[in-house]
């Protein structure tokens, strides 16, 4: 026992330096991930200056500025991402590392400090005990003699070595009071300091992961739009205009682009025919005049079918992709209306995809207060249904793993496509809990509804741990 405080510490030791391993790692990691993101955002940065969005003239290039816009957007979030782990991140883990080394340094000076002094104290205890074992043999021939002499000798020396043998036991226990201290605090300090290095990465990946997803539907969007534009019935129809002499006006344009607007909402729009009294009450509300009681009804009569939900999304779309964020203060709460009238509509039909569409549009508007549309939905009844935030985040997490396991690649391997399959469900589901969080829902059932979905979709505790769930509703 009088050793255990020595070979604990070099246990302890020896354990911390293999941590000290992870430390840097995940510093590299993260220095090679700033640079991945300065990759990035310069990609983006060439493709925001290809001659494409200089040579198209016309209303149609509002719709590529607009695209030229977001890529910008998501270029300067690549650079600041970087900046952030370059200057913050990696200063942090740097001192965190130095910390330990200083720590670990002080801890390895007072341990050689009192093992050379418990050396000492052995090495006097060797000389007593030999000294001990040798009297009988130098004086075994003489033994008849000075046999009294012999005695007496001996129980002196013999009282040498336990006096020596007591004061090494005392100073052993001495030693291990002393030593157990400051090895339990240097512990606990490590053991924090790993505590919150988990928690920081675990945020760090989840914010990449629901970055990640934002910018899949966003992407998602793009590549829908594009899709639809046939460039060689473009060409030819402006050459014949051209040919012909004809004057180019903005319907020529919408008319012929039309179709790019068809699969933005997610709702999926294989048409959609636009009632001008619907863009004329929209467009009221950004221009700040009060809704009159008979626009309310017309309004909330048309909400009722698939088509007045699809034209709803669809223009609120089109004034998020002009960049038409801010709303009069005038007709913000008359906007928070309609938004209510089209939740009490879907609460009837179950519109998942019409739901969702409603939440991401209002944390996309605002008024002057930096005061969004979701404050006016907050207290709607359909957030407080039985099961209804479970079914509408399961059903979430479906749709985007179907869209996933429709991509097939003849090169990509069962496990990779299983993997890409996952991390597509623990983006949604972390996407989804921030927004649970956003909507005061109560952190119990948060955790219930996150334990559930993990469960139906195969998430182990280590793809995405109960306590980092716990970390995000712990503010809230």
């Amino acid at each position: 026992m009088m050793y255990d405080a020595l070979r604990y510490s070099s246990e302890l030791h020896d354990y911390w330096n293999e941590k000290l391993k992870v430390i840097e790692d995940f510093s590299q990691y993260l220095k090679e991930k700033a640079e991945l993101d300065k990759s990035y955002a310069k990609g983006l940065e060439k493709i925001c200056k290809l001659p494409i969005f200089d040579r198209l003239k016309g209303p149609f290039l509002s719709k590529l500025s607009s695209v030229q816009a977001s890529m910008i957007e998501i270029s300067n979030c690549f650079s600041s991402h970087s900046e952030y782990v370059g200057n913050e991140l990696l200063v942090n883990l740097k001192n965190m590392q130095v910390e330990f080394e200083s720590a670990m340094k002080q801890v390895k000076k007072k341990i050689k400090k009192l093992s050379m002094e418990r050396e000492k104290l052995n090495k006097k205890h060797q000389i007593a005990r030999e000294k001990y074992m040798k009297t009988p043999k130098e004086k075994e021939g003489r033994l008849s003699s000075s046999f009294i002499k012999i005695l007496s000798s001996e129980t002196s020396f013999l009282d040498a070595y336990l006096i020596s043998l007591n004061k090494l036991n005392n100073y052993n226990a001495v030693f291990k009071e002393e030593i157990i201290q400051p090895l339990c605090e240097f512990k606990e300090k490590i053991i924090e300091n790993f505590k919150f290095l988990k928690v920081t990465m675990q945020r760090m990946l989840s914010s990449d992961a629901s970055c990640i997803y934002s910018m899949k539907m966003h992407i998602d969007n793009l590549a829908r739009s594009v899709n639809t534009i046939s460039f060689e019935s473009e060409l030819e129809s402006i050459e014949k205009l051209i040919f012909k002499g004809t004057d180019f006006t903005d319907e020529i344009f919408i008319s012929r682009n039309g179709n790019i607007r068809k699969h933005e909402s997610g709702l999926e729009l294989e048409s959609c025919i636009y009632d001008d009294d619907f863009r004329t009450l929209l467009n009221n509300c950004w221009n700040g005049a009060p809704l009159k009681q008979e626009d309310i009804q017309i309004f909330t009569k048309r909400i009722t079918s698939l088509e007045g939900k699809k034209q709803f999304i669809l223009l609120l779309n089109e004034k998020r992709k002009l960049g038409q964020f801010l709303i009069p203060d005038e007709s913000f709460q008359d906007l928070g209306l309609l938004f209510r009238l089209v939740l009490d509509s879907v609460s009837i039909d179950k519109n998942f995809a019409c739901v969702r569409q409603c939440i991401i549009l209002s944390q996309t508007f605002y008024k002057k207060s930096k005061e969004y549309l979701q404050q006016e939905i907050l207290q709607h009844p359909i957030w407080k249904k039985e099961n209804y935030w479970e079914e509408l985040v399961e059903e979430s997490i479906k749709k985007e793993i179907e869209a996933q396991e429709e991509v097939i690649d003849e090169f990509e391997e069962k496990e990779e496509i299983e993997n890409r399959v996952k991390s597509v469900a623990i983006a949604t589901l972390a996407s989804y809990i921030d927004i649970m969080v956003s909507f005061h829902k109560e952190n119990s059932e948060i955790i219930k509804i996150a334990h559930k979905c993990r469960e139906k979709f195969f998430i182990t505790e280590e793809d995405f741990p109960l306590s980092y769930i716990m970390n995000i509703t712990k503010g809230h």
